[in-house]
């Protein structure tokens, strides 16, 4: 398996290098294996979307770097497979709908 390294803080991937600290918020980057490190599976909250507050506005959307929200006209989803949980949709979205 390719190694790669994650961030103890917001969950961010990288490849394994030299570098161990986290391009999105400057903490320390730990080891982690296969897909997706198993401490981060038991211990990390990603974010979900609340759909009684949200209004579909979009501005989740356009903010997410990796392109994990999707808005099928009738509700909010969050791919926790793409999410870097990097918090910018939870801080961006003006009705509160989204937390962890």
């Amino acid at each position: 398996m390719k190694q790669y390294l994650v961030c103890r803080s917001c969950g961010y991937k990288k490849n394994f290098m030299e570098d161990r600290t986290c391009p999105n918020c400057s903490d320390i980057m730990i080891d982690g294996e296969g897909n997706k490190n198993a401490y981060f599976e038991n211990k990390m909250k990603y974010p979900s979307v609340d759909s009684s507050l949200c209004t579909l506005c979009g501005k989740c959307i356009s903010v997410c770097a990796v392109s994990a929200i999707y808005n099928d006209r009738k509700s909010v989803s969050i791919f926790i497979e793409k999410c870097t949980n990097c918090g910018r949709c939870i801080s961006i979205c003006p009705e509160n709908a989204i937390s962890r």
